[in-house]
């Protein structure tokens, strides 16, 4: 250096706490102002600087952490304590967070009967030791998105008064929540229940219990995989808000005995795997549930169900690779539930069919409420067609498991929804449907068709009793010689008249008619009385003979 020349120091900078490799740059520096402990020292780990809450690794200084954690939550509600004394209290108290982003608890979390009295935010926090929130009050929002908890974690008998976001966490082990209240939002989108993901050498059941669990507000489980036991017995979903499990995988046995679903639930898109066995024994539909879409290879249970008036299902576009093991028992339903998905194989026991038992003067009339209820659902196209179909396979279903009573009634409603959507047929055919209609209800009346066929005797015979009809006398020769004025025709009272009439039905019309209308109505009866008799038979057939 030469003299006289200025001369330069280099500065050390002072290393930042990395915080994580996955966090983004634009949270990094605020994370770094409330999250890090900054009057720590900051350790090097794999090149890297951490604070002591964000160093990623099972050798951490257990004591020091667990000191400087409680420390923190001192601060922050001494903050709040002095916030509340303000007159902008709530303003104050509503930028005060709980923040713990990307804390890495190398130990179990006891937090057994704290409450946060302000915003708690655990997100991208992962949990290494086993984390007990049991009887936590969470007095306003709580986030644990993109959580990791590799050992069981315990919500039991906490109360979450604001909104709870579980969305994309990951629960490696046991999860309870047992008789949590949650009285707002509650998003679990994305969330992944595991099995014994970070133990590879070891088997690990992870089940996940929320039984008894209250869900005030909406309730997203959408996109979650649950690979083991879930439960949800004696669960409650508010009717303010909606339970959403849509693209989500259960993947073992899934219990909502009892649970009630106070406004609708989504199961559309979700795919219940193999080894599931889903049971909804005593649950309580208020609303809708719909399950359209969703792939079912396991189980699925519909059991004793409490159903408001309200309730509808959706089976639309469902793909059951095994029917046989869709299943309801004691259960109130709709045939217009089942369009757009094979209900030949599911299983019925003792259901109840709305808009199914009716007399001959609400057929219709329920036919159409049906065909409302479709198009209030959405469907409007071709929805005669639809709904035509459904009672179609449900009739097969009937027939196969020996309800005949029921599988009449179905093809009934079939064939009757096919007439009126079939506008477009020939006058001949439209004709046809109708007279197959009103002499037989589609070949599935046996006391109807009988009624007709009597009823086409009775008619005829009044005509043969008439003056109108004449028949040729049986006289011999002698007989007529020796009368002078011959009468070649002959009238019946009403016992030959009906008489008569059974025997033109027997193709066996004696004596002969005399004159061309006379001839023209045997003619008739001879045509219209077999076939109505054809389909009396037809009818006893399908209810007495199978």
């Amino acid at each position: 250096m030469k003299i006289g020349e200025p001369s330069f120091r280099r500065i050390e900078k002072k290393p930042l706490c990395h915080v994580h490799d996955k966090v983004e740059e634009w949270e990094v520096s605020q994370i770094r102002t409330s999250v890090c402990l900054n009057e720590e020292p900051l350790i090097e780990f794999e090149g890297r600087h951490y604070c002591l809450f964000h160093l990623p690794t099972y050798y951490k200084d257990f004591l020091k952490f667990d000191e400087c954690l409680d420390g923190r939550f001192e601060e922050i509600e001494l903050k709040v304590a002095e916030a509340e004394k303000q007159p902008n209290s709530k303003k104050l108290k509503n930028n005060l967070y709980y923040d713990f982003r990307y804390v890495w608890f190398a130990t179990e979390l006891d937090l057994e009967n704290h409450t946060f009295l302000t915003h708690v935010d655990f997100s991208s926090a992962k949990f290494c030791g086993g984390a007990n929130f049991r009887s936590v009050i969470f007095s306003t929002d709580a986030f644990f998105s993109a959580a990791t908890f590799e050992s069981d974690v315990d919500f039991s008998s906490v109360s979450f008064f604001g909104l709870a976001n579980f969305s994309e966490t990951t629960f490696c082990a046991d999860a309870y929540f047992v008789s949590s209240t949650f009285s707002d939002e509650t998003d679990f989108t994305e969330a992944r229940f595991l099995t014994g993901a970070f133990f590879p050498s070891a088997t690990f059941l992870s089940d996940t219990y929320f039984g008894m669990a209250t869900f005030l507000g909406e309730a997203s489980f959408t996109s979650v995989t649950f690979s083991s036991e879930i439960n949800f017995k004696n669960s409650q979903f508010g009717k303010f808000g909606s339970a959403d499990f849509g693209m989500s995988t259960f993947a073992g046995d899934t219990f909502f005995d009892r649970t009630r679903f106070k406004n609708w639930v989504s199961f559309n898109s979700v795919i219940f795997g193999e080894d599931s066995d889903v049971f909804f024994r005593r649950a309580f539909f208020a609303g809708s549930a719909d399950f359209a879409y969703c792939t079912a290879e396991g189980y699925i249970r519909f059991s004793r169900l409490r159903q408001g008036k309200q309730n509808v299902f959706d089976f639309q576009e469902a793909a059951f690779e095994k029917a046989n093991r869709v299943s309801f028992h004691t259960v109130d339903l709709f045939p217009n539930w089942f369009v757009n998905v094979d209900s030949r194989k599911f299983i019925f026991t003792d259901v109840k069919w709305k808009n199914l038992y009716w007399n001959h003067q609400l057929r219709n009339k329920n036919i159409q409420r049906e065909l409302q209820n479709l198009e209030d659902r959405g469907i409007k196209d071709q929805k005669r067609r639809l709904f035509s179909i459904a009672t179609r396979q449900l009739a097969v279903n009937a027939e196969e498991n020996n309800l005949y009573e029921d599988a009449a009634k179905f093809r009934y409603i079939s064939m009757e929804t096919r007439r009126l959507e079939d506008t477009k047929r020939t006058r001949i055919s439209r004709l046809l449907t109708w007279l197959y209609k009103w002499t037989s209800s589609y070949g599935e009346g046996w006391s109807w068709a009988a009624g007709v066929l009597i009823g086409i005797l009775f008619l005829f015979t009044l005509f043969y009793n008439s003056p109108f009809a004449t028949f040729e006398r049986k006289n011999d020769k002698s007989t007529i010689a020796a009368v002078s004025s011959y009468d070649p025709t002959v009238e019946m009272n009403n016992l030959e008249g009906l008489v008569y009439s059974f025997n033109v039905a027997l193709q066996n019309p004696d004596p002969k008619p005399f004159d061309a209308q006379t001839k023209l109505f045997v003619i008739f009866e001879r045509i219209l009385a077999p076939l109505q008799a054809a389909l009396l038979a037809l009818a006893i057939r399908r209810k007495f003979m199978r």
